[in-house]
């Protein structure tokens, strides 16, 4: 790290953050808790938690391990902060090197790269998004797959450079 210093860069730690997963079969996720529905002209006067109307949710079930997972927060957004500083500047424009294959949103950030490329793009910004084959989201070829100044670079190319293979004992 102190050789990136050293050359210049903006370097960022990040605190890694305990997460839960979502169930993805619970049509409540924990960002909105379940929605108690009751007969229309039901009015409760008592609030028993162990009384269940009709047509109410059932209790979540206990978590599976009480031991956290943790995951990075924060790093795609201050990724896309920078490259969206860098090209709204004052500069002209450049090329932008991409590593990522994911088009989704971002936990803070809807748009995710896909909207910084855009942006991009629409001012005069050249993109190479580096990849590998099995992590490329289709959604960047049906966004920018014909724009004249983008194009996907496939990572299997480098795989000799990048990869170490440990050889056989």
């Amino acid at each position: 790290m102190t050789s990136a210093y050293a050359l210049g860069f903006d370097v960022h730690l990040f605190q890694r953050v305990p997460h839960e997963d979502p169930d993805p079969s619970d049509p409540h996720p924990p960002s909105s808790p379940p929605a108690t529905t009751r007969p229309r002209g039901h009015h409760s006067s008592h609030s028993d938690p162990a009384i269940q109307l009709p047509h109410s949710a059932p209790p979540p079930a206990p978590p599976l391990t009480t031991r956290p997972r943790w995951r990075e927060q924060g790093v795609d957004e201050c990724l896309q902060l920078k490259m969206y500083q860098s090209v709204v500047g004052d500069g002209p424009p450049g090329t932008i090197v991409l590593a990522t294959g994911d088009a989704a949103p971002s936990q803070f950030n809807a748009a995710g790269f896909p909207g910084n490329v855009k942006v991009a793009l629409d001012r005069g910004w050249h993109v190479e998004l580096y990849a590998w084959e099995s992590g490329l989201s289709s959604g960047w070829k049906r966004e920018f797959g014909t724009h004249e100044r983008f194009s996907v670079r496939r990572l299997e190319m480098f795989a000799e450079d990048l990869v170490a293979l440990d050889a056989p004992a």
